[in-house]
């Protein structure tokens, strides 16, 4: 017998015979195998591309980026909006005096302002509608309910009269909505370690935009002195001059009271102050 007829014999006729090692299988793979071509040749042009880049300076990385990554352009008149409808309620029930010692560093006690808009939108000239908040509080967080909004805290105290604030920035894309179509907005802010003046305290609104009727709307603790009512309005740059606002349209329902304000004044805030029927003390 041959050696080739002894071959045939062991490994049977028309077979072909394994591969001797792991080595020869890979190679044999890789040569028949149409995907592994294209991995390898994926693999090899990644490596090319890394190994260029790691050498080209970091000015020349940096407008490459640039061109690909880019924001949208930001436009916005006060005068493009009509408020046709503002509801801002504020509920305290969960508010509570917050001690000395974790005032600035805790969120601890937390008041909820909803705010809904009915707004109408006059003329091309802003593809967002920005809203501001300020605060003499920790902090406060938003959720936008509709529509989407980005929310920032402007950097660096903010004085209005002689009180500092934080400021707070709401933007919203309102570039899709129908000219003269009234459309909604609406979102919620939670107010961290507010309102905590010992002998009596306020809350209320600023109105930044054309406003035909202000309903503000709160939902009070039973430590507020619901006979030490005043109903006050100020200029924003003067927010230590309150004026008495004359013949208050208001009703008091168990804890909610209700002030309706119709036709506000522009860069004016509306305020509900009182006093405590029990004071702060210092916990």
């Amino acid at each position: 017998m041959t050696d080739n007829q002894e071959r045939e014999a062991k490994t049977g006729a028309g077979e072909t015979s394994e591969p001797k090692g792991f080595e020869e299988w890979v190679v044999r793979y890789l040569y028949r195998s149409r995907f592994a071509k294209v991995t390898l040749w994926v693999v090899l042009l990644f490596g090319v591309f890394t190994a260029i880049w790691s050498f080209l300076p970091e000015s020349l990385k940096t407008r490459a980026w640039s061109v690909v990554v880019s924001e949208p352009e930001i436009k916005f008149s006060p005068s493009s909006f009509e408020i046709k409808e503002r509801t801002t309620t504020i509920n305290m029930q969960a508010w509570k005096q917050v001690p000395k010692r974790i005032q600035w560093t805790s969120r601890f006690s937390p008041m909820l302002y909803h705010t809904k808009y009915l707004i109408e939108r006059k003329n091309d000239n802003s593809n967002v509608f920005i809203n501001n908040h300020w605060t003499t509080g920790l902090a406060i967080d938003f959720a936008c309910v509709q529509p989407d909004c980005l929310t920032k805290e402007v950097q660096g105290k903010y004085k209005q009269g002689d009180i500092l604030y934080k400021k707070y920035e709401l933007m919203f894309d309102v570039s899709d909505e129908v000219l003269y179509d009234p459309f909604n907005i609406e979102y919620q802010a939670v107010y961290w370690n507010s309102l905590q003046e010992e002998e009596g305290s306020s809350i209320g609104c600023t109105i930044q935009h054309p406003t035909r009727k202000l309903n503000l709307i709160a939902d009070l603790i039973e430590n507020v002195d619901t006979t030490s009512f005043e109903f006050s309005y100020f200029k924003k740059e003067d927010n230590n001059n309150f004026i008495e606002f004359e013949n208050p349209k208001w009703k008091l329902s168990g804890r909610r009271i209700i002030w309706v304000i119709e036709a506000p004044k522009l860069d004016y805030g509306y305020f509900i102050k009182w006093k405590w029927l029990n004071p702060l003390g210092t916990i």
